[in-house]
């Protein structure tokens, strides 16, 4: 995972290293990139995000419409 520490307020800019500073933010968080996708299948214990319970019902209904059944 990619781990992103917030804790300042950035203004406008051109470059990547032209962001003035322009103080902290008033809550601090790490983003750890899981992603919401990832957490549902660790979760509920399932080998891939296409096996959760919300995307199982994208799945069951591409195969009733194609035919073809994913794994």
């Amino acid at each position: 995972w990619n781990l992103v520490f917030m804790q300042y307020e950035r203004g406008a800019g051109d470059g990547k290293e032209d962001f003035p500073i322009l103080g902290d933010l008033p809550s601090k968080n790490i983003d750890t990139g899981l992603g919401l996708e990832r957490l549902a299948m660790i979760l509920q214990g399932v080998q891939n995000m296409y096996e959760t319970d919300t995307l199982r019902v994208v799945m069951d209904k591409a195969t009733e419409l194609t035919g073809v059944r994913y794994g």
